[in-house]
């Protein structure tokens, strides 16, 4: 498993990258957390880019569904899961509970925020009680909507640079940040399964050289169709992004010039031979 930021990571000093568990994502866990700790290394072997992680956790959140005694047992479970996938991370990191939050000196400024925006403003109504209807069976409306609340809260509490694994956060939380002006930067990132890498085949270069000499003799709309074929060839044997392509291609044109070198070649010593035997012949 790997995983990227969806729109790269780019900052001016070293940053303090903040992590917030959902402790119902299971891509937050496990092997998926040990590739979002790689993602973090990665970025600093370019330069020191992160200089260590805030991990928040959202078990008492979860309170609002299952009580807090069970909260303590969901905590417990994680960092039994994840302590060995912890030592994998090059930087300094740090481990908070959701009630850390509720210290920040601007939760409770927050917190007055939020309930206030969702007594009087509709569009904020609508999107909490939509979202509190999807996760309501998980105990009741008022209950979902409580942890919603709770949840926007918290993140208008943040400041600096907070990572998650989807392309938002979501509809509750990103309306209450724009409306406030958060200056809360979001790193959203993506997991996904690294392509098995193929050992590229000697019949391989010998295709790809018949399709450059095609080429030559092909018009415009055959070029493309044949630059086409030639892409999907390669991603085939698990060439895919366009410098890895571009670097095989580099080396099937060199291939196709030492073809062409050595057929030129062995026509040239034809030719000559043929015009050697006609001179001997004509005055035989």
């Amino acid at each position: 498993m790997r995983a990227k930021f969806n729109k790269g990571l780019r900052v001016s000093e070293p940053i303090t990258m903040q992590l917030v568990v959902s402790m119902e994502n299971k891509r937050q866990t496990q092997e998926d957390l040990l590739a979002f700790f790689d993602l973090i290394n990665r970025h600093n072997q370019k330069g020191n880019m992160i200089k260590n992680v805030e991990i928040i956790l959202s078990c008492y959140l979860q309170r609002h569904y299952v009580g807090e005694a069970k909260t303590i047992e969901i905590k417990a479970i994680w960092e039994t899961e994840n302590r060995q996938y912890l030592k994998e991370l090059s930087v300094p990191c740090e481990i908070h509970s959701w009630k850390k939050i509720y210290s920040l000196e601007r939760y409770n400024d927050s917190t007055l925020k939020i309930e206030n925006l969702y007594k009087e403003d509709p569009a904020f109504q609508t999107i909490v009680n939509n979202l509190a209807k999807q996760h309501s069976h998980k105990a009741d409306h008022q209950s979902a909507v409580n942890y919603l609340l709770e949840e926007c809260a918290a993140f208008l509490s943040l400041d600096g640079h907070v990572a998650y694994p989807s392309t938002s956060l979501n509809g509750a939380v990103t309306y209450a940040l724009e409306k406030f002006n958060s200056s809360l930067v979001f790193h959203g990132y993506m997991l996904y399964l690294e392509p098995e890498k193929k050992q590229v085949p000697t019949t391989f270069f010998k295709q790809a050289i018949s399709t450059q000499l095609e080429l030559e003799k092909a018009d415009m709309s055959q070029i493309l169709i044949s630059c086409l074929g030639l892409s999907r060839l390669m991603a085939s044997y698990g060439i895919y992004s366009i410098e890895n392509q571009e670097r095989y291609f580099s080396n099937i044109l060199k291939l196709t010039e030492q073809h062409i070198n050595l057929e030129t070649n062995k026509e040239s010593k034809e030719n000559g031979s043929d015009k050697k035997r006609g001179f001997t012949k004509q005055f035989a």
